[in-house]
């Protein structure tokens, strides 16, 4: 729509003309600058909103602290979100299907926080892609577990026959800690089981009862429908992801004779370095590791399969980080 005013005539869209006196063009004038206005403040109050949203302090309503999760609709972040909140702080939890997604969306700066990696996972991480994600906070160790395929009507080891197909996750932290568990369960022999990192070519193909398959850790879970697949081992969070599982339907599960209560696999809370000291992070990681509510919905949610560890020291879990990259770095794989 347009208006123009010439020679004291009115023109409207160029379909109507009227003659007017000044006093008319008077209001005209008038009425347009009020309406100019406020198209002004309207677009003025819609750029403040989007400003004071981004500007607020972090941590508050409009400007939430986002945490990377894998399975945000475990009922243990509904308690943390609650107590997070009487303790002043909001956070937002982000759902990742695949968890090798969320340490490359923390150090680009989309997530502040992270919770679903252990240590061991987070060195090789920082190895493999020369970056700096810190540790500022602990809450648990979680052993994987081995479990059958139902729908075969897989319920003991015994029924598991030679040359069998098992799947593990690929990735090379946990493909390891599960190439252990199979040994443990006597599923495969290694050629050097006194190795702390294997992999798949240390399988003695010969002398093991089943075939291993590596496949994405999110499909592990998934998989275990497929008939030519009789088990997997599935991390936690992706066994209670599956509505026909349960943590208890696991054959065998890590202990510490395979690796599995060891120091490097205590899951951590995890940031930039830069923002390692950042006050609302660490706010965070202290309500959690102080909430006794928090901690019994992590145990109903797993079971005996879990261990607390959220007393251990910041300077510690860097400690234990250093080592591990220390080790991926001189090692030859």
């Amino acid at each position: 729509m347009y208006i123009i005013i010439y020679n004291n005539f009115l023109v409207y869209n160029n379909h109507t003309m009227k003659n007017i006196n000044t006093i008319e063009i008077k209001k005209v004038l008038t009425i347009l600058a009020a309406v100019c206005a406020l198209v002004i403040s309207m677009t003025l109050a819609g750029c403040g909103s989007s400003s004071s949203s981004e500007d607020a302090e972090k941590g508050t309503e409009s400007n939430p602290v986002k945490i990377g999760v894998v399975g945000s609709s475990d009922p243990q972040y509904d308690v943390l979100k609650s107590e997070l909140e009487k303790g002043g702080v909001f956070v937002e939890f982000v759902d990742f299907s695949n968890y090798t997604d969320e340490n490359p969306a923390t150090a680009r700066g989309e997530l502040d926080l992270n919770l679903f990696q252990h240590i061991d996972y987070l060195a090789n991480h920082n190895v493999a892609n020369d970056d700096t994600l810190v540790a500022i906070g602990a809450t648990a160790i979680y052993p994987i577990g081995f479990y059958p395929n139902k729908s075969l009507e897989i319920s003991s080891l015994d029924d598991i026959k030679k040359g069998d197909t098992v799947v593990i996750p690929d990735d090379e932290t946990n493909s390891s800690r599960a190439i252990h568990l199979l040994a443990s369960l006597e599923l495969i022999v290694l050629d050097a089981d006194d190795t702390e990192y294997v992999t798949t070519d240390d399988i003695n193909l010969d002398e093991s009862k089943v075939i291993v398959k590596s496949v994405k850790a999110n499909t592990t879970s998934t998989m275990l429908k497929d008939p030519t697949i009789v088990g997997a081992v599935v991390n936690n969070d992706y066994v209670t992801e599956n509505p026909d599982y349960e943590l208890s339907d696991s054959l065998g599960n890590e202990d510490g004779d395979n690796l599995g209560y060891t120091e490097r696999f205590i899951n951590v809370w995890v940031t930039r370095e830069a923002d390692k000291d950042n006050a609302v992070y660490k706010k965070v990681v202290e309500i959690a590791s102080a909430s006794q509510a928090f901690k019994d919905a992590i145990i109903e949610g797993n079971g005996e399969n879990v261990i607390l560890v959220t007393d251990t020291s910041v300077d510690e879990l860097n400690r234990i980080t250093k080592e591990m990259e220390l080790q991926y770095k001189n090692s030859d794989k």
